[in-house]
């Protein structure tokens, strides 16, 4: 699923001197409150994955990771954010007092979290308005003071994944079905610092991979541990730009190899507004066409979103990886706007699927696993 990632950065260096390492505080998150990112995201096209697969491996002190070479999607996708205090009358908060940021997302989705001096959690959130969820053990964000070599780690059963929508995981390659109900780990690593250099400007990151591993239940010699998907990060704790690369594992051949082969990637420029507090519950009409899906991977139910700028006939179908129609979710006419569909799993085998969305003058694709 396309989400907005939140990536920040603070330093301002001079190519082709070595450079401080960024280290990031807890304070930069905290400002956030009552503001709005009407942030813009900047995916890279198919030409540009065999050089994203090179910054996707680049890592390590003083780095350049150098995004102005890719090409580019003619339209970026907007997808704002509202940082918001903690109020007691917004959906679902009697649950989390202890929340001291709200995240006010595109799809009406509140995410609740705490920051601390050490820690930016996530306690749980309310989807759509209406679904309440609370997480047994606080998803970690990000870790404080956050700089060069820092790490952490955590872990919920598959089964629970339909709450971390917002977590902006990509999956795109792999099945997990086969693992059943183990459990899935999250890991994080600062694994590089440097420069970002993109089309709107250059500025000093950390790079974070984030690493998603799923317990196989084996005992040794067999793995017990399978990594299935990585997210690169790059952050800038000024809030003006950041980047990502999104890779799912490959496994091809006799003997099986296993490789991290990139997804997408892209740039996000992000802009700070001052709003109000009264504006949330207004809808926002979309600018650019876009399609996404949550979670990602799904067991039972999956949610497509789309958003129109303006109504169109479209259909919208699922496909195997053989380019079979499994599916057709749509195939009349829809309004302007933002709308949430659901998508049925039960008739599907574990895999891998694409999902496919056609107008008169737009397609985009997006591919997503379905689990056991």
């Amino acid at each position: 699923m396309r989400k907005v990632l939140l990536l920040f950065g603070v330093f301002v260096g001079t190519l082709g001197i070595s450079q401080a390492q960024p280290v990031i505080q807890s304070d930069i998150i905290l400002q956030l409150q009552g503001k709005r990112d009407d942030a813009r995201m900047y995916y890279a096209d198919t030409t540009s994955l065999t050089a994203l697969q090179t910054l996707f491996d680049l890592t390590g002190e003083n780095q350049t990771w150098d995004f102005t070479t890719l090409s580019y999607e003619e339209t970026p996708i907007g997808k704002p954010i509202d940082y918001l205090s903690y109020q007691a009358d917004l959906p679902g908060a009697q649950q989390f007092a202890d929340a001291n940021l709200v995240l006010f997302l595109s799809d009406s989705s509140y995410i609740y979290t705490y920051v601390s001096d050490t820690a930016w959690n996530a306690l749980g959130g309310a989807l759509n308005d209406t679904l309440t969820f609370a997480l047994a053990t606080p998803y970690p964000i990000w870790r404080f003071p956050l700089s060069y070599g820092s790490s952490w780690s955590w872990s919920i059963a598959v089964d629970s994944l339909s709450y971390l929508n917002f977590t902006g995981f990509q999956v795109d390659t792999t099945t997990l079905g086969q693992y059943g109900d183990q459990r899935v780990i999250f890991r994080w690593e600062v694994d590089g610092y440097g420069t970002l250099q993109t089309p709107a400007g250059n500025v000093p990151v950390l790079r974070i991979t984030r690493a998603l591993w799923i317990s196989t239940g084996q005992q040794p010699p067999l793995p017990t541990e399978v990594e299935v998907a990585r997210q690169i990060e790059f952050v800038t704790p000024d809030l003006s730009i950041s980047a990502w690369i999104n890779a799912g594992l490959i496994i091809s051949g006799f003997p099986p190899t296993m490789q991290m082969k990139v997804t997408d990637g892209g740039y996000t420029v992000h802009n700070f507004v001052e709003r109000s507090l009264t504006a949330v519950d207004e809808p926002v009409q979309p600018d650019a066409f876009s399609l996404a899906l949550f979670p990602n991977p799904a067991k039972e139910t999956a949610h497509v979103e789309l958003s129109l700028p303006t109504g169109a006939p479209l259909t919208l179908r699922v496909y195997n990886v053989l380019g079979q129609e499994m599916i057709t979710l749509r195939n009349d006419w829809l309004s302007a706007g933002h709308h949430t569909l659901k998508l049925p799993m039960q008739d599907l085998a574990p895999g891998v699927y694409l999902i496919q969305v056609q107008t008169p003058t737009t397609t985009q694709s997006r591919t997503f696993i379905h689990v056991q």
